[in-house]
């Protein structure tokens, strides 16, 4: 197969708690009633945003069986982002208000379509699919890739069209509640029936490996190397493990002349690296190993990294070498890695030295011919002995993943091998089924996962999991317009509020959420204080630095109002009582 790139509600909190920090937030809501009040009084029109209604909490990180269990308790819609996190929350049975990414229009526009085929399949009605549809085409969309806009400078007010389009969204979702959840069921059930990995990926290697050298050992067992050269973030550790889970749940029955019917288990080489990650993540090799001591996980610069991974694969002899789902594939990379683990040639010249010569270019020096020379005699010097070892082994096959619905032909990979793009698509070859039941039995591993699962059967508390500050404004705007509807608070569940740092680039003004947050809930912001944080996190709270563009960690007593912190389950009841 080759695949193509393809009125409002006001409430009061009191609270008695010998943290100073709770203290001020109870004189910071009766500042902001007065502040009400005293413009009622006058007759002046509220220039603002009245958020009083809403309660935001952020969680940070916490871990995954918590994160599933609360998209779970909470009410509809849920905010979500990304691609396996997306088909949780169908998995879960919830309506999702989807964010797209730059990266995920091909996602979103080919999960649009499979609605279309579900309901030409017969999954679903087309009185469930349209309003399904709709609401889609209303969630947030940063600008493509294929727009060539890269990068923008986000508006952190809000525009009178956005309140009208959430004021639309919340009204189009009251009134066809029930066909949205239909939608949701039917599409699922498609997606089981019709795109699932782990029967692709089991055709695959039924089709590529050598069963003969297979059936030749002793302990028949195929060998599988599993590899991400760039993990790119937490979400992607997830698709990772749940590619090693489906792996290590085949089971293969394979026949040949002399043994007809032979069971065949498998054995798996699992190799996270970092080589491409930007220098301010938090997915570091050490965290990744302490998350994962069962991944080898090297560390140090990507020569270091490189030969690690490279040397691992050649000392395991693999069957079949797999690259796991959601690698970045650097395409100056891909030469190297695909001389290294599959099958590259540069048209009868060297290989080995047009891979790294493909590679370190960008990196070096424009005129400093010494230098260059240098840094490429300095790497060749490893390089070429390391790849030799090669030839001396037996050849195997090499598959490919690309992101969902993301993938490339042969001729446009760099890796003389087409790129299979998971997802939804026409053209993708599925997504990794999740499997929840075990997550949702499980108990809370955080108290304060575990109070908001509480709060979650009398109050209407909303899950969101965005990427970028628009959304965050947008679906704060939507829960005060739920609240509105039902006659109660909403308590909007965020576990991410990312902050991004001034780098070369300019991410910083439009995918900073804490930014955002901050220019909002300011005095004369556009919810003039109007809107209640509590700042779960463990530890201190990151905070925006506008006058150095940096991104700092506060104490939770010094957080700004109408900012507060809390520490654990029992601080954040009384702060939401």
């Amino acid at each position: 197969m080759v695949a193509h790139k393809v009125g409002w509600v006001c409430h009061a909190i009191i609270i008695f708690s010998m943290c100073p920090w709770l203290t001020r937030s109870y004189r910071d809501d009766e500042n902001r009633q007065a502040v009400m009040s005293a413009e009622r009084s006058s007759g002046k029109k509220e220039d603002f945003v009245n958020m009083s209604s809403v309660t935001l909490v952020v969680t940070g990180s916490i871990p995954h069986s918590d994160f599933i269990k609360l998209v779970k308790v909470s009410s509809e819609p849920v905010g979500m982002t990304g691609d396996q996190s997306f088909i949780e929350t169908l998995f879960l049975d919830k309506v999702p208000w989807y964010e797209t990414m730059a990266w995920k229009h091909e996602l979103y526009n080919n999960f649009r379509q499979s609605v279309e085929t579900a309901k030409n399949d017969g999954y679903l009605g087309g009185e469930d699919a349209d309003p399904f549809l709709r609401f889609l085409h209303m969630c947030p969309k940063e600008h493509s890739y294929e727009s060539g806009i890269y990068e923008w400078v986000s508006a952190r007010r809000i525009p009178e069209d956005v309140q009208e389009n959430i004021a639309q969204q919340a009204e189009l979702f009251a009134g066809a509640a029930q066909s949205l959840q239909s939608a949701v069921t039917g599409v699922k059930e498609w997606i089981a029936a019709k795109k699932d990995f782990a029967h692709w990926i089991q055709q695959k290697i039924e089709e590529e490996v050598d069963w003969t050298r297979v059936l030749e050992r002793e302990i028949k067992q195929v060998r599988i190397f599993l590899f991400m050269e760039n993990i790119a973030g937490f979400g992607n550790t997830l698709l990772l493990k749940r590619t090693e889970g489906v792996l290590k749940n085949m089971k293969f029955n394979i026949s040949s002349n002399s043994k007809p019917n032979t069971h065949v288990s498998e054995t798996l080489d699992s190799v996270v690296t970092t080589i491409g990650m930007e220098p301010s993540s938090e997915a570091t090799p050490e965290i990744i190993s302490q998350r994962h001591p069962e991944w080898k996980v090297p560390s140090g610069n990507w020569s270091q990294q490189f030969l690690a991974l490279v040397t691992e694969a050649y000392d395991f002899q693999p069957d079949v070498v797999i690259s796991a789902p959601a690698t970045s594939y650097d395409y100056n990379l891909r030469p190297l890695l695909a001389t290294a683990l599959g099958k590259w040639e540069a048209n009868g010249r060297d290989s080995v030295k047009v891979a790294l010569l493909t590679y370190l270019r960008p990196k070096m020096k424009r005129g400093a011919n010494e230098h260059n020379q240098a840094m490429f005699q300095d790497h060749h010097s490893w390089v070429e002995p390391l790849l030799a070892k090669k030839a001396r082994l037996p050849d195997w096959p090499t598959i490919w993943l690309g992101e969902y619905d993301s993938g490339s032909s042969a001729e446009e990979s760099e890796l003389q091998a087409p790129i299979e793009p998971m997802g939804v698509g026409k053209n993708s070859i599925g997504v990794l089924i999740p499997e929840l039941d075990n997550q949702l039995q499980q108990p809370f591993s955080t108290d304060v996962a575990k109070v908001l699962a509480e709060k979650a059967e009398s109050d209407l508390v909303l899950f969101a999991y965005l990427h970028a500050e628009e959304p965050v404004r947008d679906y704060l705007l939507l829960a005060r317009e739920l609240s509105r509807q039902r006659g109660s608070r909403a308590i909007v569940v965020m576990t991410r509020m990312k902050c991004v740092p001034r780098h070369d680039h300019k991410e910083h003004e439009f995918r900073n959420m804490q930014a955002m947050l901050q220019n909002l809930t300011k005095r004369d912001g556009a919810f003039r204080g109007t809107l209640k944080v509590i700042r779960a996190e463990s530890g201190g709270s990151i905070w925006w630095n506008p006058d150095k563009m940096t991104c700092d960690e506060v104490p939770k007593k010094d957080l700004e109002l109408p900012h507060i912190g809390v520490e654990g389950g029992e601080e954040l009841r009384a702060a939401l009582a």
